[in-house]
């Protein structure tokens, strides 16, 4: 404990006298915590901390490592209950426990809580479990004594066991308030399950035999093992292949002194030759807006809704056009030009390639239409997939329904795993069908809206609205 302590106090010297006169890194870090997730619940009275501590891992780490999980409660029961008596266990396993401990209870305050920044847990975890099946047949022979301190530790375990063991079951809502709401629903369930393992141990014929620690251990590594075999055969079919083809694409797009920033544009530039300026853009700009006037940043890759926001907040984005849309994981991602909106000289040298004119010109009239720009384009990169779909959506918008069904066949074939592209072609067929009267590009629809729900079931219900609601014309995802 004195370690992570002394640590914790040794970085945040660090960070004060490094930023000192600056509020870029802790404006960073509570903007992050709080910007559009709303102030912390956990910090807005002490029964909203115990909300929002007993549900910390709602967004799944148990439910993907169930049975580490309940190694680790098992470790921390028998932490809580017995004295491991070598002293060098000891610190690992107090270390480890004040690790699991503290990060849960620092990040629970927020409402901003993904799954990436918990599955860090998973190794005091793993190393928990580790030292409870290696120490504890040695350390539960005995009948240990209870003290009263140990019985709120118990209680406080056990609410947060009983709660990621019952709520995967039980709740079938999404909404925040369910989740809350399931917080003192089990909490008598938990004050049960305490008092009888208090029963339990309190007998002077408690014995805890290792034999027993061993079924439990090799039960529950042939159980992880089969779990994740199944998780991963599970999502094989499934597989998409959204951040390698939005790397390709962002590659073939900008011209060679882009420079893109934002939240994404770390994950879009990967195993490229595109520069990349990591930094999480807000809304308002707030602090990054010096760095956007001081660093030659020429484009931003940003979630659909932040990119949303800035436009209505924002007038120097109200006309900025989207040049590249790409779905990593389950978020819709945006890439915008802003080398002329900051007053960077070096940004403002910047040459637009053919297809970005092309972009320019579908939303601004101009002498050269777009779809001589991104034909060129197409020349050079045959298999873009923004510059196609853009194509595709000029034609269709101008009437050349001609032009279209090469196009759609194009895109479905090159990109047969794009939940975005087999929407689109749903969206296509459909109209066709509508149009002509064919019944047979209905089904064709049909297969296209199955297979782009295949591919991305999470949003199901957005994927069905836009198939019955959107034209050819329209950007939909």
């Amino acid at each position: 404990i004195g370690t992570l302590v002394g640590s914790l106090v040794a970085t945040l010297l660090a960070c004060s006298l490094i930023f000192h006169g600056t509020v870029e890194l802790f404006s960073f870090v509570w903007t992050h915590g709080t910007e559009g997730h709303g102030w912390p619940h956990g910090l807005s009275s002490p029964l909203g901390f115990f909300e929002n501590l007993i549900s910390y891992a709602r967004t799944g780490l148990h439910k993907y490592t169930p049975f580490l999980s309940l190694l680790g409660y098992l470790s921390l029961l028998w932490l809580i209950f017995f004295k491991e008596p070598r002293i060098h266990i000891r610190k690992v396993t107090t270390f480890m426990a004040a690790w699991l401990v503290v990060w849960i209870v620092a990040l629970s305050v927020f409402n901003y809580r993904p799954l990436r920044y918990q599955y860090l847990l998973i190794i005091p975890m793993a190393i928990l479990a580790a030292l409870w099946i290696s120490s504890a047949p040695e350390t539960i022979r005995r009948r240990p004594k209870i003290a009263w301190w140990q019985i709120p530790l118990l209680i406080l375990l056990n609410w947060y066991f009983a709660y990621h063991l019952i709520t995967p079951f039980t709740i079938t809502s999404l909404s925040l308030a369910t989740y809350l709401r399931w917080v003192w629903l089990i909490l008598p369930v938990a004050i049960l399950i305490s008092l009888g393992e208090l029963a339990l141990i309190s007998r002077k014929s408690f014995r805890a035999s290792p034999r027993i620690v061993a079924y439990i251990a090799v039960s529950m590594i042939v159980l992880s093992v089969v779990n994740d075999t199944r998780l991963y055969y599970n999502w094989l079919p499934h597989r998409t292949y959204g951040i390698r083809d939005a790397n390709r694409d962002i590659a073939e797009l900008l011209g060679p002194n882009a420079v893109i920033s934002g939240q994404y544009g770390p994950s879009i530039t990967q195993g490229t030759a595109v520069k990349n300026f990591p930094m999480f853009i807000t809304d308002p700009l707030g602090e990054s807006e010096h760095l956007l006037r001081q660093y030659p940043i020429t484009h931003l890759a940003l979630p659909g809704a932040l990119l949303r926001d800035l436009k209505k907040a924002d007038p120097r984005f109200a006309e900025v056009p989207i040049i590249a849309r790409y779905w990593l994981r389950d978020n819709i991602i945006h890439v915008v030009p802003v080398y002329d909106l900051f007053g960077n000289a070096e940004a403002q040298k910047y040459q637009p390639t053919k297809f970005e004119q092309g972009v320019r010109a579908m939303f601004k009239v101009g002498s050269t239409p777009p779809d001589v720009y991104l034909t060129e384009f197409l020349k050079e990169h045959p298999d873009n997939r923004s510059a196609t779909i853009c194509l595709y959506h000029w034609y269709a918008h101008t009437g050349k329904s001609s032009e279209c069904p090469p196009l759609v066949e194009k895109l479905v074939a090159r990109w047969p795993t794009d939940f975005a592209v087999n929407l689109l072609a749903a969206i296509y067929y459909r109209t066709q069908s509508l149009a002509t009267g064919d019944a047979g590009l209905m089904t064709h629809a049909n297969e296209y809206l199955d297979r782009a729900v295949y591919y991305n079931p999470v949003n199901e219900d957005i994927i069905r609205r836009q198939f019955f609601q959107a034209s050819p014309a329209m950007w939909t995802i």
